[in-house]
């Protein structure tokens, strides 16, 4: 589950759809383009380590849940994007990367080739670069897991620099380390509402700080 950041969060929104209906279109698509999606934008497949999940076996298994999506995440790679294309007219695929950075992991969501550079830390400077690279492609750059307690699983970067927060990574209840932190990645999302600004009429925060 992802938190979108609430800066600019319609144009998000909407690039997000626009990630999906070229999903579609790219890979066969669906003929009809659903109201909302249902779906997991961080998957891991046997090329990342870690996950042993054929592309088959992924697939099966997000039609079994009634996924309407899949964002496939390979760690510091984009070799398995071809993978997806016989199951275009059966899943909307969004062709991303999982950059692992030595401080902190995001996802590049909607990456359509080319492998974003991960050999960085917070104080080398190369985050931005890396972002715009992203973002220039009509992508959406997105933190992941931001309290995961390993090396390298901490966010080291500021929140408002992502269009994104993953706040939920897979089961809540896990002793896999980098789903250890959904409490803490929870509690920080709810904080961050409660502190939202509201409107100057007195009505309630824009509903755009909401989980997608």
């Amino acid at each position: 589950m992802c938190h979108l950041q609430p800066r600019h969060a319609a144009a998000r929104l909407s690039r997000l759809r626009r990630l999906a209906e070229y999903g579609a279109s790219s890979a066969g698509g669906r003929e009809r383009m659903p109201e909302w999606f249902r779906g997991d934008c961080h998957v891991h497949g046997v090329r990342s380590n870690n996950a042993d999940l054929t592309v088959d076996e992924i697939v099966r298994s997000a039609l079994h849940s009634g996924l309407d999506l899949i964002a496939s995440t390979e760690h510091n790679t984009v070799d398995g994007h071809a993978d997806w294309a016989p199951h275009g007219n059966d899943l909307l695929v969004i062709l991303d990367q999982e950059v692992t950075t030595r401080t902190g992991h995001r996802l590049a969501l909607g990456l359509e080739a080319g492998v974003i550079d991960w050999r960085y830390g917070v104080r080398d400077g190369g985050l931005t670069a890396q972002l715009d690279r992203v973002r220039a492609a009509s992508g959406l750059c997105v933190a992941a897991h931001p309290h995961a307690p390993y090396p390298g699983g901490q966010l080291g970067y500021p929140f408002e620099l992502f269009d994104a927060v993953e706040v939920w990574n897979g089961r809540w209840t896990s002793t896999l380390p980098w789903q250890a932190g959904n409490e803490a990645a929870l509690a920080e999302w709810g904080r961050g509402l409660a502190a939202a600004p509201r409107p100057d009429d007195g009505s309630q925060p824009s509903a755009t700080a909401t989980p997608t």
